[in-house]
């Protein structure tokens, strides 16, 4: 009597949920595969082959925690059966030589390029002809989930594929411990909000490798706590604007000081009680008014004050000055960027914050906010996806999240965006 085959036992280890859900999928197909276990991080990887033990793991290079390298090293350091198999994006001498030298069987390269039906037959051994393959894609692509750029390229996701999988199949999980270390460790460094949401952008870049973004809080419905008058010389005054449990506003201005720190208190005390208590909106809206009546005394400081008072109660600053970006490194590495044109995309992106400005600010809205490709309505971001979510800072809100490549792990940058602002919100300024 013929003994039935055992199938052989695969661990799929990577931090890209959709990445990881394709191969699954495509090795699924064979029933001589099984896939037993899966990790989105280097640590739970290794603690998943000690438990399991598979026959293969299959490991991207570059995880959370440890990457697919350090895990391999790991592996062969402790004599463990297992058959390492290495997914990246890196085909360069350096990194396949870095991978066989730690021990792996072999690599896979991942790239963002279109994938032929040969091509993921012959890298993937699924167990299936190339002709069902392709019969299969040729399905999504004439369902709008595959798009092939001319009939002899291969087929890549298009922006309704990962709409489909963002809405219906995608699980965010909760970002790892190193994750969450990194971008507390950045925003602990600062409590005033300017610093705080830089840091916090910076982090997010860092942290995911894709462009942190971030739109400072909008100031329109911003709550007035107090004004301060402070004289910083002769013909110098400093005037402060604080609004409830939020940032601070400043600006210099050129004036007499008639005479005493007395009339600057004294118009201090005029003005927050005429206007303090109201937005800035309202405030704006109705500040000759309320301040008609100035003291006769100080009115030369009041005239000060009101000529500055259309910048100081502005709802926003100029165009763009209130879009932070982190850097682009981690970005610019990505597959897609290594077209000089896909490139000069990412840099023109960058260099527009007014368009950025536009498109944070129509996206304000309660909870995870994600855009893909042409979902935007501004032409420079069709070719990107954005994940944000809305922040708080005492009565005012902002918006912070990150832009990358329509392939993205969006459960991963899900996760990461919603603990970073909810993270903001906690380290605010408050009363």
């Amino acid at each position: 009597m013929a003994v039935a085959e055992q199938p052989i036992r695969v661990l799929l280890a990577d931090d890209h949920a959709v990445v990881r859900q394709g191969i699954r999928q495509f090795l699924e197909t064979s029933d001589r595969i099984a896939i037993i276990a899966e990790a989105s991080d280097g640590l739970e990887a290794l603690r998943l082959i000690h438990e399991h033990r598979p026959d293969v793991a299959v490991l991207d290079i570059q995880m959370p925690g440890q990457s697919g390298i350090e895990v391999t090293r790991a592996v062969r350091a402790e004599r463990l059966p297992v058959g390492v198999l290495i997914l990246t994006a890196f085909d360069e001498t350096p990194y396949v030589k870095a991978v066989l030298q730690a021990g792996a069987n072999g690599y896979v390269l991942k790239t963002a390029s279109p994938a032929a039906s040969r091509t993921v037959a012959r890298q993937f051994d699924l167990g299936v002809s190339p002709a069902t393959i392709r019969n299969t894609m040729s399905d999504l692509t004439r369902k709008g989930y595959l798009s092939q750029p001319h009939a002899s390229a291969g087929r890549m996701p298009t922006d309704k594929a990962y709409r489909y999988y963002v809405d219906t199949l995608m699980r965010p999980g909760r970002p790892t411990p190193e994750d969450t270390g990194r971008i507390e460790a950045a925003l602990g460094l600062s409590r005033t909000e300017e610093r705080l949401l830089a840091r916090a952008v910076k982090a997010l870049s860092v942290v995911t490798q894709e462009l942190g973004v971030g739109l400072s809080p909008s100031m329109e419905e911003g709550v007035l706590e107090k004004i301060d008058l402070v004289g910083v010389s002769r013909d110098r005054i400093l005037i402060v604007l604080a609004l409830r449990s939020g940032p601070v506003r400043t600006i210099f201005v050129e004036g007499e000081r008639a005479g005493s720190d007395d009339a600057l208190d004294s118009v201090a005390g005029f003005l927050n009680e005429r206007l303090a208590g109201q937005t800035l909106r309202e405030i704006r809206e109705t500040y000759r008014d309320r301040l008609a009546d100035s003291p006769a005394q100080h009115a030369d400081l009041v005239n000060i004050f009101l000529e500055q008072a259309e910048g100081l109660f502005a709802p926003r600053s100029p165009a763009g000055d209130d879009v932070l970006l982190g850097p682009t490194a981690g970005l610019a590495a990505q597959p897609e960027f290594a077209d000089r044109e896909h490139l000069r995309s990412l840099l023109q992106l960058t260099e527009q914050r007014d368009v950025l400005a536009e498109a944070l600010r129509d996206r304000r809205a309660d909870g995870i906010v994600i855009s893909i490709g042409g979902e935007h309505a501004i032409r420079p971001l069709v070719d990107f996806s954005m994940v944000t979510a809305e922040y708080e800072m005492g009565s005012v809100h902002g918006t912070i999240g990150v832009i990358g490549p329509t392939r993205m792990p969006y459960d991963r940058m899900v996760s990461l965006v919603e603990y970073t602002a909810r993270l903001l919100s906690t380290l605010a300024p408050s009363d």
